[in-house]
């Protein structure tokens, strides 16, 4: 019961990461180009887009350390999960894409906001949100049902 709640509600919240992304996406590159100062609106996007990445991270990491029944016999044996091109989807490739993601929009976010030039700042913003957007945009398992535990 709670594997299949916290699955998916991981499934769910991809969802808030992909828009969230593309709002602070949205904010910083029309701030870049539009020259703009910086809004409070810019200040939200900037903020929100690590935090949601956090959550979605932390929920995903209960997953992997123990909750998921794939990852535990993954663990068990790793030799043979390997050879398996889904679990292996998981147990390597999905959780260091999310990590490097979730470590670039942080370092990201740290480095802009010392800028002092809005313009600049929005740049910055932009760039690192886009590589962490990207790399979270390529592992993301699309062919998983939204609700994993309520298909027929």
């Amino acid at each position: 019961m709670l594997y299949l709640s916290l699955l998916n509600l991981h499934n769910v919240l991809r969802w808030a990461v992909i828009l969230v992304a593309v709002w602070a996406l949205f904010r910083h590159l029309t701030g870049w180009l539009g020259k703009g100062g910086w809004l409070p609106a810019d200040q939200k996007a900037s903020k929100w887009y690590p935090i949601v990445l956090d959550i979605e991270f932390a929920i995903g990491l209960i997953l992997y350390l123990g909750v998921s029944p794939m990852m535990r016999a993954a663990f068990a044996d790793m030799q043979a999960a390997m050879l398996v091109p889904a679990i292996r989807f998981f147990l390597v490739e999905h959780i260091a894409a999310v990590f490097a993601a979730v470590a670039i929009a942080h370092v990201g976010k740290v480095r802009a906001m010392r800028l002092t030039d809005s313009v600049q700042r929005h740049k910055a913003l932009f760039l690192w949100y886009l590589v962490s957007f990207v790399l979270i945009l390529s592992r993301i398992p699309w062919n998983r049902a939204l609700f994993p535990g309520l298909h027929g």
